[in-house]
């Protein structure tokens, strides 16, 4: 799935409106209802309920929306605060699998190709952590739970290192 859908479907909750969100997104009413509808049967369910007063999410809808605005600004967040503002030539990350933040990492490589190098590097917690103390990593994305939190934030404190929550969300599995 790409990002631009995503944001598709954000626009469409913010504003309550195919029409209205298409406008915004500078697209046709008809192109944004393909995709997602797309998004819908790729997924298996329906993210929207459609009626004569516009359009509702449906409860399968709410939980991928939580999950598309912890995407979206996560990915955002990296974009503003890593790639816009750095002047090394080349960002190495560190961060769980994830294939839609492989896909944006790609997609963001290819737009800032011509100010830096990037390279993406999978793997769990820990190796995270220590590729940032060894600085084999410029930057590190981790999941973690609130029990699991404490012990994250001492093994930062031990290592020297800084720890900034990003984004605070649940994650679920949903099984069809």
């Amino acid at each position: 799935m790409e990002y631009k859908y995503l944001n598709y479907i954000l626009k469409v909750v913010e504003l309550g409106s195919l029409s209205k969100a298409a406008n915004s997104l500078y697209i046709s009413q008809s192109t944004l209802s393909k995709s997602i509808k797309s998004i819908e049967n790729k997924i298996g369910y329906s993210i929207f309920e459609r009626n004569n007063r516009g359009v509702q999410l449906t409860s399968l809808g709410i939980t991928f929306y939580k999950h598309a605005v912890e995407i979206v600004e996560q990915l955002n967040i990296f974009e503003e605060t890593v790639v816009k503002t750095s002047n090394i030539s080349k960002l190495k990350l560190s961060c769980f699998s994830s294939n839609i933040i492989n896909r944006e990492f790609l997609n963001l490589c290819r737009q800032y190709d011509n100010l830096c190098d990037f390279e993406l590097i999978e793997c769990g917690t820990r190796e995270c952590i220590e590729n940032i103390s060894n600085k084999e990593s410029d930057l590190a994305i981790v999941l973690y739970s609130e029990y699991q939190e404490k012990r994250l934030r001492n093994i930062c404190e031990y290592e020297n290192l800084q720890m900034v929550e990003i984004f605070n969300g649940e994650l679920r599995i949903v099984l069809s």
